[in-house]
């Protein structure tokens, strides 16, 4: 029975270690003035690195392994101009639709083409010349100018487009795109320098407090009072 409580109490003390560990006191330190939400803003910002962290990690992984995989079989294929530019279906991508989303956002348009989105801004910037053109000469001429060119919004179905990366672009998709480095066990590992990240901030935080508290106090009037007296003379 004995030996049953004591490991309740050793565990009950580990548990309030490991709370004032990540609670540190900050109202001991003279030259900071934390106030009441101190130690909730303290772990606010380091738990909000450490989220951003693996939010990143965990992006890097769907970039990689669910959008790079059409960027590889591309590069594969040598699918490196318009005139070799293939469908989704082609590809073999027709109905990966988180592949179809991506290449309506920028992290796969940054890299892979559409031969009838080039064509549209082509046509696009042609009919803006020729309007801005004729808009010029009708106030040349004291006529009244059409109005201003209407800029038309590219609508096209993913299925039925033709994808190529340009040979301008292949060296970036090579480098984002790469599988390697992309798997489990990169963000595990991600994972665990986060967490030993996050655990040496606040093993460290009083050391460095202390250490500032001390420079700063050297400098207040507190610490230099009685330190020059004002003796009159006889």
């Amino acid at each position: 029975m004995n030996f049953i409580l004591e490991a309740g109490q050793d565990k009950f003390d580990l548990w309030q270690a490991i709370k004032d560990y990540f609670n540190p006191d900050l109202s001991i330190y003279k030259s900071f003035d934390f106030g009441s939400g101190g130690m909730v803003s303290l772990h606010v910002i380091v738990f909000g690195l450490f989220i951003g962290i693996m939010i990143s990690a965990v992006y890097a992984i769907y970039t990689k392994k669910i959008l790079g995989r059409i960027v590889r079989k591309m590069l594969e294929e040598d699918v490196l101009s318009p005139e070799k530019a293939k469908t989704l279906e082609e590809l073999g991508f027709e109905k990966n639709y988180a592949v179809i989303s991506g290449l309506r956002g920028y992290t796969l348009g940054r890299v892979v083409s559409c031969v009838e989105k080039d064509e549209f801004i082509e046509n696009t910037n042609r009919e803006r010349k020729e309007h801005e053109e004729l808009r010029d000469t009708s106030k040349a001429e004291k006529k009244k100018a059409p109005p201003r060119f209407k800029e038309p919004k590219f609508k096209a179905d993913p299925k039925k487009c033709r994808y190529y990366i340009a040979e301008k672009d292949k060296y970036t998709a090579e480098m984002r795109f790469e599988a390697y480095g992309s798997g489990y066990g990169t963000f595990f590992f991600t994972l665990l320098m986060a967490i030993i990240g996050v655990i040496a901030i606040y093993g460290l935080l009083p050391a460095i407090l202390s250490y500032a508290d001390k420079v700063f106090y050297s400098y207040s009037p507190e610490a230099n009072i009685g330190e020059h007296v004002f003796v009159p003379d006889n």
